[in-house]
């Protein structure tokens, strides 16, 4: 069993153009906003002692710049690795495009009858994006307990009991679709629940079951 710690990326330039939709976008990097704020949120996860065995980054510019910042203010020199099953929901044909053109009243009455089976042309739904974050929290959880039964072996001599607890940083719906598959939540509640950006949520994972003991707390105090 071990804590894994999700979180959500600074705030990015897509997140400056709400009236796009965004979804995966891989290159679109942090603003200078969304910087401070990952440098905030190391320091936060610091004077927390938050001391993770393992890393995981989702693999976009933006996780990995926010993972970068908030590691040096942790001073983390730990394993660090880039997992694909992190990624956002993706959009499929729509990034990029306008949401007011895209979410027309035929589509919105298919989200309606779909809820989270809904997925756009060439896009996931939030019932695949929470069954792939579900079995990629089970994954880091082994990792981590494997890397932590490492570093415990090497620190015994001198004392130090150290967590089992992991970093995860990655997106805002990957987060939430996680939550409502593990929670049972509806598409309603993944459509209006806010996580802010650079937000902490904690898990507990072990073999038999994913808890939710924390969701979107704020870092940047």
């Amino acid at each position: 069993m071990a804590l894994l710690y999700l979180l959500r990326h600074g705030e990015s330039q897509a997140n400056l153009h709400p009236e796009l939709i965004g979804g995966r976008t891989p290159e679109t990097p942090l603003s200078e906003r969304g910087a401070e704020q990952a440098k905030r949120a190391g320091a936060y996860m610091s004077r927390l002692l938050i001391r993770p065995s393992l890393v995981a980054v989702s693999p976009t510019v933006r996780t990995r710049d926010t993972a970068a910042r908030a590691l040096q203010q942790m001073n983390y020199h730990g394993k660090v690795v880039f997992d694909s099953a992190l990624h956002e929901l993706s959009q499929g044909e729509s990034e990029g495009r306008s949401r007011m053109d895209t979410y027309t009243p035929e589509r919105l009455e298919q989200i309606a009858q779909l809820g989270k089976d809904f997925k756009l042309p060439g896009g996931e739904s939030v019932a695949e994006v929470g069954e792939r974050m579900k079995i990629a929290m089970h994954r880091i959880d082994h990792m981590v307990r494997h890397t932590q039964r490492e570093d415990a072996s090497r620190e015994a001599a001198r004392g130090i009991m150290l967590p089992e607890c992991g970093l995860v940083v990655t997106h805002e719906t990957a987060i939430k679709a996680l939550v409502a598959q593990i929670k049972g939540y509806d598409q309603e509640w993944v459509y209006k629940t806010r996580l802010p950006n650079a937000s902490l949520t904690r898990l507990t994972v072990s073999d038999s079951s994913i808890i939710l003991d924390v969701l979107g707390s704020n870092t940047q105090s």
